[in-house]
C-alpha cells in the first residue's frame, strides 16, 4: 500500500540585503521500493524505513554509497547494503547495547562507543572492551574521534581514552573537566574537546585552554580548510586556532537559532540542522566567506516533520542524510539531484 507525503517547503537565501527566493516542493507519493521522490529535480529522497523506528543518533555511508550505518538510541546498530537492511541487537548478535552513542569506520571496521563499553566490529566479529577486560574506568563512552595515525580518542564524562592496537590507556589532562561533550581531531592531528571550563586542545607539543565557548556547545566539526566549527543551542561558532568568532543568523530568520547537526560539503559551506519549539526542524546552510545562510525551512508534513535534525551526513557524492528525533524515516538531499 503507498503512502502519500505532502510536501511544501520554502527555501529562502538570507544575505546582508535579506533578499529572498521561494520554490515549492510539489507532492509525491512512496513506492513499494520504500523510496519517495520528492520532485521532478530529484531534490529530496526519503527512505521510509517503517522497521527503524528509533531515534538515529549518527550516519556513516561508505564511499561506494552502497552500504550504510546508523547507530540508533534504543535499537542497536542498523546496515544498509542495497535495499537490504540488518539490525544488529543484544538478543542477536555481540554488540555490548542497544544503544550506540558514537562511532567511526575506518578500514572496513567500525568502532562504536556504548553505554555498556567499547565494541570493534569487522562486519563479522565482535570484540568487546569495558571497565574489567580494559584500561576504562567507566563503562559509558559518549564519542570517539580517529586521528591522523588511525589511533582513536574516545571520552566518558571527564575521561579521555586512547585505543591503539587493541589497548585502551588512560589519557591525563592538565586542565581537568568535570564533563567532556564531544571530541574532534583536525587535519594535524591536534585533538579538540568541549568542556565545561571551555574548548581545549592537546598534541605531542603541549595542552591549551581557551575561553569564549558558547555556553551549551553540542557538536564539533573541522571543515576542509582545518578550522574548527562548534553548534549548539547557542548558535554556530568558529574557532580560528586564536580566538572564536559568531555568526548568528539574522533576527527575523524563522527558524529557531538552535543547532545539533553539523557538516561540510567539498565547496565548504556548512549544513546545520536546527530544533526549536516554535518551528520543525530546519536545513540550513552557511556559507562561510559572505557569510549567507540558505535555509529549507519546512511549514506543512515534511521529511523534517518534528523539533530536531539530530544528524547530517554528506557522502562523497554530496548528498545529505539526515535524520530527525521521533522520525522513523531518514531524508536525502541534494540539491542537483541526489545521485547515486
Amino acid at each position: 500500500m503507498k503512502k502519500l507525503f505532502i510536501i511544501l517547503c520554502s527555501i529562502y537565501l538570507i544575505s546582508t540585503g535579506c533578499s529572498k527566493k521561494k520554490d515549492l516542493i510539489p507532492t509525491s507519493t512512496i513506492g513499494s521500493s520504500g523510496i519517495a521522490k520528492m520532485d521532478s529535480l530529484n531534490r529530496f529522497e526519503l527512505l521510509s524505513v517503517n522497521f527503524l523506528p528509533y531515534y538515529i543518533k549518527q550516519i556513516i555511508i561508505e564511499n561506494n554509497n552502497n552500504t550504510g550505518w546508523f547507530a540508533t538510541e534504543t535499537g542497536g546498530l542498523f546496515k544498509k547494503s542495497g535495499t537490504t537492511w540488518t539490525q544488529y541487537l543484544t538478543s542477536n548478535s555481540d554488540i555490548p547495547s542497544n544503544r550506540c552513542n558514537s562511532m567511526v569506520l575506518d578500514n572496513n571496521t567500525l568502532y562504536i562507543c556504548t553505554p555498556n563499553g567499547f565494541a570493534v566490529f569487522d562486519g563479522n566479529n565482535w570484540t568487546n572492551f569495558n571497565s574489567i577486560n580494559s584500561g576504562l574506568i567507566y563503562d559509558n563512552l559518549n564519542h570517539v574521534a580517529i586521528d591522523i595515525n588511525g589511533d582513536l580518542w574516545m571520552v566518558s564524562y571527564d575521561k579521555i581514552y586512547k585505543y591503539v592496537n587493541g589497548i585502551i590507556v588512560p589519557y591525563v589532562l592538565g586542565n581537568q573537566p568535570s564533563y567532556i561533550y564531544d571530541i574532534a581531531v583536525n587535519q594535524n592531528g591536534k585533538k579538540f574537546l568541549i568542556t565545561d571550563i571551555g574548548l581545549i586542545s592537546f598534541d605531542s607539543s603541549g595542552e591549551n585552554l581557551y575561553s569564549g565557548l558558547m555556553t551549551h556547545s553540542f557538536e564539533i566539526g573541522i571543515d576542509n580548510n582545518n578550522f574548527l566549527w562548534i553548534v549548539g543551542p547557542g548558535g554556530l561558532q568558529k574557532f580560528n586556532g586564536k580566538e572564536f568568532i559568531n555568526y548568528d543568523p539574522p533576527v527575523d530568520a524563522p527558524f529557531a537559532k538552535s543547532f545539533f547537526a553539523i557538516d561540510f560539503d567539498s565547496y565548504n559551506n556548512i549544513w546545520i540542522g536546527s530544533s526549536g519549539s516554535s518551528y520543525n526542524g530546519a536545513l540550513l546552510q552557511f556559507t562561510p566567506h559572505n557569510a549567507m545562510w540558505r535555509y529549507l525551512m519546512p511549514i506543512s508534513k515534511s521529511p523534517f516533520d518534528s523539533y530536531s535534525i539530530t544528524e547530517i551526513f554528506i557522502d562523497n557524492l554530496g548528498n545529505k542524510w539526515i535524520s530527525s528525533v521521533a522520525s522513523s524515516t531518514i531524508s536525502i538531499y541534494n540539491n542537483g539531484g541526489v545521485k547515486y
